[in-house]
C-alpha cells in the first residue's frame, strides 16, 4: 500500500505502508534509509519526532478495500468527523 503524506512545512513525501495497526503505522519513507513509525495521538497522526503528518492519499493494490483501510489505519476521532 502506498501512501502521500505531508507535513505542516509543506513537505510532500511518498511512502510505503509495511505494517500497522492499534494506532501505529509502520512506514518506509521516501529519502529516509529506516523504517519510520507513526502514532496516532487524538486523532492526529504524528511521526518519530513529534511532526504532525497527514496522510493526503492511500493506494492499494486491490487486496483491501476503502472500509478496511479506514477500519485499520485512521484514527476513530477522524472516522466520527468525516
Amino acid at each position: 500500500m502506498e501512501m502521500l503524506l505531508s507535513y505542516q512545512d509543506g513537505q510532500r513525501l511518498n511512502a510505503v505502508l509495511l505494517a500497522g495497526g492499534n494506532g501505529t503505522l509502520r512506514i518506509a519513507l521516501e529519502r529516509h534509509p529506516d523504517a519510520v513509525e507513526l502514532r496516532s495521538i487524538e486523532g492526529e497522526w504524528f511521526d518519530e519526532n513529534g511532526r504532525a503528518v497527514e496522510i493526503d492519499a492511500i493506494t492499494t493494490d486491490g487486496e483491501m478495500s476503502l472500509p478496511e483501510i479506514r477500519a485499520r489505519f485512521v484514527p476513530r476521532a477522524y472516522q466520527a468527523a468525516g
